[in-house]
Order: structure tokens, then sequence, then C-alpha cells
């Protein structure tokens, strides 16, 4: 959950300078027609899912609601995740769930920097983190304190923070449970963001222990993936690097590696609670800053099974590619982000993303120009992902269910159905030399999918449906031959109403406009023959 906050407007407008005038491994589509999408000879067969690599297309948020059944938002992610066929969904606690979510898989969201608790020192109080889950909720660091409950802070949980938390000064032997903040931050390394105390991962004895500790958790067989945040830090060292008498790793940066091995090489070896081998995820903050994860991944040291590019193109070591690759995977030769300092990452690994900020610009005080440039960035994150192999769907503080100052859904069903293009593309095995992108037009096109300024469409692979935005009612949907069998508006997440669509569209020589231009930028789902 990182936000590198310090990137200037000057370095966005520069960025978005550069990305029109740099070249980028897109294919170009500049015979795109402008009110659709260009024309293929036929739809893709989805019998030709690529069902080894359908855990990339999955939902990762940080806020959800599953608990409050009498909020609007109950359930709405993973109500979006079934509507779009994702595979899985970040999950808390092992609550019960309806049963028609059953078949969704889950994500434990664990991370590689901070301690197993969150402090608050004004409040003198201590919550334990679902990372380290053990049997009834209670935590495997402290089986006295149930995970995510707060309470008051004692003395266990104090000697825990001096030895799992990175001591920066010697006083941190002074700290008791009414430490206050002006000393904790002098004592230990916290996070300046959010307030966190960072890991001792100089320590081998808590390294190990918490590996050990994960990796109960995950033995719990209420995961199916694990997701580690903040793979990028490196805050310094600790002085109390030999807590708990094991030794000391030479840097931090060189015990966060051990601690990732350890908890990826176990997790790759387990099977989690669907019966399928569980894979491991893991946040960038953007490719081309990670220069560790690049150099362990290309050294073989460190391979995550999947990979997230949080700052959407928004980082300063961005400004020269945005979110489009700019090298090639030396094993297989195929897309990948390479950072100056050397190493790589295959771009078939990472989710692309939009710029947090704007999304919570819109949140505080909606503007439409915001909301349209947040629209572009879809637009273009879609575009850039299809061609090169990459992925979008969702990630972190970019949830599904964000209202906007106005109360309303950040995330149109366009900036839906976006998110899903790249995803299925790569799932129906589109090959990418058929996958057309003009950012200078803002189109894209394939077998399966499109998009222009006036539509926005594709064919999810998984139930064989076509799902369509009409952005005007210039839009023309080809229909490759096939007929309409049904059409069903959809609701804000993009699940079927009751309500046919059938008599706001017009069928011509085989093109299908809008005809109710109440209905622009409403999804609709088909179904064809």
């Amino acid at each position: 959950m990182m936000h590198f906050s310090d990137v200037s407007y000057l370095v966005r407008i520069c960025f978005m300078v550069l990305t029109v005038l740099i070249s980028a491994p897109l294919a170009l589509a500049d015979e795109a027609e402008s009110t659709g999408v260009g024309v293929q000879d036929k739809l893709l067969s989805s019998a030709l899912v690529d069902s080894a690599n359908v855990y990339h297309h999955h939902i990762h948020n940080f806020y959800f609601n599953d608990s409050d059944k009498s909020k609007p938002n109950y359930l709405a992610m993973q109500a979006h995740a079934l509507a779009m066929s994702y595979d899985a969904t970040t999950h808390y606690l092992a609550n019960t769930l309806p049963g028609n979510l059953d078949s969704l898989k889950r994500i434990l969201l664990h991370n590689a920097y901070y301690i197993p608790l969150s402090i608050d020192f004004d409040k003198h109080q201590a919550k334990y983190t679902v990372s380290y889950l053990g049997a009834n909720n209670r935590s495997l660091v402290n089986p006295d304190r149930v995970v995510w409950n707060a309470y008051p802070l004692n003395n266990a949980d104090i000697e825990i923070l001096k030895g799992y938390g990175c001591a920066q000064s010697k006083e941190y032997v002074r700290a008791t449970k009414q430490v206050s903040l002006k000393d904790a931050k002098s004592w230990f390394r916290i996070d300046k963001d959010y307030g966190k105390v960072i890991a001792n991962w100089q320590s081998r004895f808590v390294v190990e222990d918490l590996a050990k500790k994960t990796i109960q958790t995950l033995q719990l067989g209420k995961y199916d993936y694990l997701f580690l945040d903040d793979l990028p830090r490196n805050p310094g060292n600790c002085v109390n690097s030999t807590f708990g008498g094991k030794g000391a790793y030479a840097s931090w940066k060189e015990g966060q590696l051990a601690f990732l091995q350890m908890v990826t090489d176990a997790a790759h070896a387990m099977k989690g609670r669907q019966a399928e081998k569980i894979k491991v995820l893991g946040n960038l903050w953007s490719p081309y800053a990670d220069v560790k994860s690049a150099q362990w991944y290309a050294d073989k040291k460190l391979r995550l099974d999947h990979y997230y590019f949080e700052s959407g193109g928004y980082a300063r070591e961005d400004i020269f590619n945005g979110q489009a690759s700019n090298g090639q995977d030396t094993e297989t030769a195929l897309p990948a982000f390479m950072p100056l300092m050397g190493g790589y990452i295959p771009a078939h690994l990472v989710s692309l993303g939009t710029h947090i900020e704007t999304m919570n610009s819109l949140a505080a005080n909606y503007q439409q120009e915001v909301a349209a440039d947040y629209l572009r960035q879809h637009y273009m994150a879609a575009g850039i992902a299809a061609t090169q192999g990459s992925w979008f769907g969702w990630y972190g503080e970019t949830s599904v269910d964000k209202l906007d100052s106005r109360g309303t859904l950040i995330h149109s069903n366009a900036m839906q159905l976006l998110r899903v293009i790249p995803n299925w593309e790569n799932l129906a095995k589109v090959s990418t030399q058929s996958r057309v992108y003009s950012k200078a037009k803002n189109t894209y096109y394939s077998p399966n999918s499109g998009f222009s300024n006036d539509l926005i469409y594709g064919v999810n692979p998984l139930n064989n449906e076509m799902y369509v935005v009409f952005m005007t009612t210039a839009g023309q949907l080809d229909l490759k031959g096939k007929k309409i069998l049904s059409a069903t508006f959809v609701d804000a997440y993009f699940n079927k109403t009751q309500l046919n669509a059938l008599s706001c569209l017009s069928e011509m020589m085989g093109k299908v406009t809008l005809k109710c231009s109440h209905k622009m930028k409403v999804g609709i789902r088909l179904n064809l023959e």
C-alpha cells in the first residue's frame, strides 16, 4: 500500500507529454475507425481459455465490505468479481460468506515491511494483523489477542515491539506501554505515511519466526493466494539486529529477501483452500522503481507469480516509459520491464494500474475534467496492457465500491470493462500480433475486443458472453457474423438486471448501434450465436 506522493505536478505534465512522444512497443492502428473498432474475421472460441494463467485475473482491494449487511456496498467487490468471472478476491477473516461466493479464491493480505501489530501510540492501543492468523482468529504472534481487535498496550506488546520492530536508537530499551509517539519515532524506524513500525528484518530470529508463522497461517487452508506488500522498501539497518540470539543479516534488505524466499518457497509447495497450488503476488509500486525485485528476478533469487504496477506510470522512475515495457525477457524474448540499474520483470506477470491520486481527488472533490482524465488513464492502461500481454484488473486502494464526493461510484461500467479487456485477451490466447492499439486515436481492436471514444466491448472467454458499453450513440458494434440471442442491461457492478436491452439496440448489416441515448455508458451483456 505505497504512496510515493512526492511526484510533482511538473513531473506529471512531463510524463503526459513524453508518453505521446516516446516510442513504446505498441502496435499502432492508424486505420482504426473513430466510431467503432477494427473488423476481424470472427470471434475466437472460448474453448481456448488459458486456465493455467487465470490466477492473474483477480481483484485485489484493501477496502471492501463483507460483514455489514446494512450497507449498500455489502459484498459489492465479490458481486463484481462474479460478474466479470474474476478468479479471486482479497479476504481478511474466514467469516461465513454466501455459498455462491465459494468459487472465488481468497487472497491473504500480507506485508514485507511492517511488524505483526499496528500500534496507536496516542491511544496506547495495539491491533494484531491478519497476516499471522492462527486458530479461532487469534494471532500466532500473541495468542492472547484476536486479530484486528484493539487492545490496550501491555507488556507483551512492548516486548514484541522491542524485538520485532527495527530500532534506530539504543534508547529503544526504555519503551514501556506508555511510550509516546514522539519517543517511538525517535527510537524505532516508523513509516512516515502510515505511522506503522518497520519490521526488524535484520534479525535472523525475526525472519525465521515470522516466516514460520506465515506458513502456519497458509496451512490453515483458508486462503488460496499470498499477497506481499511493500517489496521495494529499504529503511536502513537496525540496532537490535541480533535480537533472538540467532545472529544478524548484513543488511535489512538481505533479511527481507530471506523472508520472502522462505515464504515463497513454502507457499509454492503447498495447496490452498481449493486444493490448487498457492500463488504468491507482490506489490512493486513500479517495476522501474523496484530495482532489487528486478535483479532478484533476473538472478533467479526470487520469482513471484504476479506483480502489481501500483504507481500507474506516475512514479518518478516511470517518466520515460509510463507503463509500457522497454525491453525483453532474456529467457523468452517476450516484453519486459528493465530498470536502468539492471534486472527485469516480465510484462506478462504484471498488472498495470491507474493513478491513485486522481481517484482520491474524485473522492474528495468531484470535477468533470478530473473524471475525464481518470477515464483516459483507463483507456491507456488497457491498450498498453493488452498489446504487451500484461494484465489490468484491480489493485490496493483502487476499490471496486469507491465513491466520489457526490456519492456515485467512481469506477463506471466503462472503466470496469476496460479493466478486464487485457485479462480476457490473455485468457482467450488472442495473439499479441493481432492486438492493435493507437494511443493517438484512443482505439484498440483484436478478434475479441475493442474500444474507442464511442464504444467499448469485449468477449468474456470464461462464459462466452459479450460485454458492451456504448459511450455514444455513434458507436457501432460489429457482430462479425453472429446473431444476438439476448441483450440485458447491467447494474453498477456489471451484474445482469431484469431489463431487456433489445429495444434500445438497432442492427443494420451486422452492425449494432444504441438507440436510447439515456443508456449511453450503461453496460450491456449479450449472448450471441
